[in-house]
């Protein structure tokens, strides 16, 4: 009788101990829950800011002077000499030490490459010089790279885009690209986010 005495009372106390415990649980989850969405949407923001300020970095670069001077210079250079000839190497010298303001190794760097793309999808610069540099982005073979769909899209519309991140074979890393257009009447121009 003592022992079932015992049982009796012991069973609403753990009965209480059980949901008091649910109950601290499903407080504690939901706040994780919160925290974490907070977070997420703090580092959303960050992010579209981040992109945002790369947007703006690439139209300033676009409309500024040197790319107003190397554009067409480099054009007619590599139009008609290519970009392996002693004439284009040359005329892309001047072009490549001030472009190098906007490309670094740090963590604080504006662009990881820039690009000069002639309307026709010629890649007739870039400061890395990597695969991609003398390639079309129209029928070459990184026509399906998000370079290339950001490259189109500059085209067709008046203003800035932006490509979503993926691997770029050419960089061997991830990346994501900024397109900005130079002028109305000829041509757009990409720079690649750091990645």
């Amino acid at each position: 009788m003592c022992f079932g005495f015992i049982v009796v009372a012991l069973l609403p106390l753990a009965l209480f101990g059980y949901l008091s415990l649910q109950q601290s649980e499903d407080a504690l989850r939901s706040e994780t829950l919160d925290r974490m969405s907070r977070l997420a949407d703090k580092k959303a923001l960050q992010i579209k800011t981040y992109l945002a300020e790369r947007v703006q970095d690439a139209q300033l670069l676009a409309r500024g002077r040197l790319v107003e001077e190397a554009m067409p210079e480099l054009s007619r250079i590599y139009a008609r000499y290519r970009a392996d000839s002693a004439e284009y190497r040359r005329a892309a010298k001047p072009f490549e030490k001030n472009f190098a303001a906007y490309i670094g190794n740090g963590q604080d760097t504006l662009f990881y490459d820039v690009f000069l793309i002639t309307p026709q999808g010629e890649i007739i610069f870039t400061h890395k010089h990597e695969p991609d540099f003398t390639t079309n982005l129209i029928d070459g073979p990184y026509r399906d790279s998000q370079l290339a769909n950001v490259f189109r899209k500059s085209r067709t519309t008046l203003g800035s885009n932006i490509s979503d991140f993926e691997y770029y074979a050419p960089s061997s890393a991830p990346a994501a690209f900024v397109s900005a257009r130079l002028s109305v009447r000829s041509v757009a121009g990409s720079c690649c986010l750091p990645a």
